[in-house]
């Protein structure tokens, strides 16, 4: 779940009330076991989601990112590096949910799927998914209002048009052709199994079945539940519709903190209430942190480091990892406990990704990153 824009780590997750070199907010510092959490009456979600979730929350302060430009920083804290490398939702879809319909459920322009976009698949009210799993919502014509589904062959005609395909395309896999020409066939195959899981899944009255799929787009949460309870989906990548960005006006960031919490509320609520929070990883992250002193406009600046979470049954939760000092610059820490000691490390989003990976069991994916595991998370 991305925070897009660059959130303000000293608003809920990582407090400075005792500092003056960082401009404070209003509220107050609040316990939820170890975990100590800023807190005000105009953000209830925070206070809520800790209530009902600290335990098995783990708060992450002081994540660097290596720059201050926001595309720079959502590849590094998606991929963990600064390259064309695929995300870590890519790469446990690929690795985890080949077999499913719709490996990787993308709902943020910002996912990086980069040699599994094959395997990904994205909600809204435009996409590849909307008129294959629900035909009568299909694009109409200019000028006209009904949807122009065009020729409706009938069962036997639409069998024989996938026999073709398939055949044709398995003769051209079976030929002679370069590596990626091979590689695009065999994509195609296996988008053609899947586009017939999905309208399975939709005949049978499952998520895809759901106009507000579609519709209502700023409210996603139950849609994700159900992709995971019905095992159509292995990851799903998902942003909301909030303003983070606030050079102008930092006092903003207090609303997107509410409206960021309340989908988190209602996503884990959807998980729980679907059977499927036992086996789910949720990790929150922002691209980048604020700068800890206000500018003229009132606003603060792009900052290098950053806060995250890491939500689950499995987490060492209700505690927070990484200390930083009254620049929000990380100190460091050993990984495998958590403790700041000076011979450890400065946090990176590579740390955090790969100790997610191994939380999911995603061992390929897992060993792509250069950096170790920040194991204190589950171990």
């Amino acid at each position: 779940m991305v925070a897009y824009g660059g959130w303000d780590p000293v608003f809920a997750l990582d407090p400075k009330p005792d500092s003056d070199e960082v401009d404070r907010v209003p509220g107050d510092v609040q316990q939820f076991g170890d975990l100590p959490i800023w807190v005000h009456e105009d953000r209830p979600a925070v206070t809520e989601f800790f209530e009902q979730w600290g335990a098995q929350t783990a708060v992450i302060n002081g994540v660097g990112v290596e720059s201050l430009a926001h595309e720079s920083c959502v590849k590094v804290m998606l991929t963990g590096r600064l390259g064309d490398d695929p995300d870590l939702g890519s790469r446990v879809a690929s690795e985890l949910g080949g077999d499913l319909a719709l490996p990787y459920l993308a709902l943020s322009p910002h996912a990086k799927t980069y040699g599994g976009v094959a395997q990904a698949g994205q909600f809204g009210d435009s996409n590849q998914l909307m008129a294959l799993a629900t035909p009568e919502l299909g694009w109409p014509r200019p000028g006209q209002t009904s949807p122009d589904v065009g020729l409706t062959p009938s069962a036997a005609e639409r069998a024989a048009i996938e026999a073709y395909l398939k055949g044709r395309g398995e003769s051209m896999l079976a030929g002679p052709g370069s590596a990626t020409t091979q590689e695009r066939i065999s994509d195609y195959l296996a988008s053609l199994r899947r586009a017939e899981m999905l309208q399975e899944s939709a005949r049978r009255g499952g998520v895809l079945s759901n106009y507000a799929l579609f519709e209502e787009t700023e409210q996603p949460w139950e849609h994700i539940a159900g992709a995971f309870s019905e095992e159509l989906s292995q990851v799903a990548l998902v942003q909301p519709n909030l303003f983070w960005d606030t050079h102008g006006y930092n006092a903003a960031q207090g609303e997107a903190f509410n409206g960021f919490f309340a989908g988190l509320n209602a996503l884990l609520g959807a998980l729980w209430e679907g059977g499927s929070f036992e086996d789910t990883v949720v990790l929150a992250i922002s691209e980048m942190g604020r700068t800890p002193r206000h500018n003229s406009q009132g606003g603060k600046d792009h900052w290098p480091w950053t806060s995250a979470m890491v939500v689950g049954p499995t987490i060492n939760g209700g505690r927070a990892f990484g200390n930083t000092d009254t620049w929000l610059r990380p100190d460091p820490i050993d990984l495998s406990s958590g403790a700041s000691v000076e011979s450890g490390e400065a946090l990176h989003a590579e740390h955090v990704l790969r100790a997610v990976a191994e939380m999911m069991g995603a061992e390929q994916s897992a060993a792509q990153y250069g950096r170790e595991s920040l194991r204190a998370l589950w171990s």
